[in-house]
């Protein structure tokens, strides 16, 4: 889930500091690199903030997506909203009932050894 994580944290930071573009983002987070907690700041849109992340997995993400698209495209370049965009399409098409599910690819430590001796 590290890469819903920093989908999450990257839409997030944008659409509340949209005024600094995607150039703006926190150092490493456009190359996937994020820390276990990370803090941004949401200016004074925390509450609603909040109920939209606690809705995502009743209702889905067009909610969200629609909130980030109405905080940001008047104010990021074309280049920059292309990135939005992919970024969006990409949340959109995450089946969200994955979250907190084991991968399909993980194994026990019994399959591990079952198969070192085959």
């Amino acid at each position: 889930m590290r890469w819903l994580r920093l989908t999450l944290a990257r839409l997030l930071w944008t659409a509340t500091h949209s005024e600094a573009g995607i150039h703006g983002l926190p150092a490493g987070w456009n190359e996937g690199k994020i820390e276990e907690e990370a803090l941004i700041k949401c200016n004074g849109e925390a509450p609603e903030l909040a109920e939209l992340m606690q809705s995502l997995n009743e209702t889905g993400t067009q909610r969200f997506i629609n909130w980030v698209r109405k905080q940001t495209n008047a104010k990021l370049t074309q280049f920059e909203i292309a990135w939005l965009e992919a970024d969006l399409e990409a949340l959109a098409d995450f089946p969200l009932e994955r979250i907190g599910q084991k991968s399909v690819t993980a194994q026990t430590k019994d399959e591990q050894r079952m198969f070192a001796f085959a």
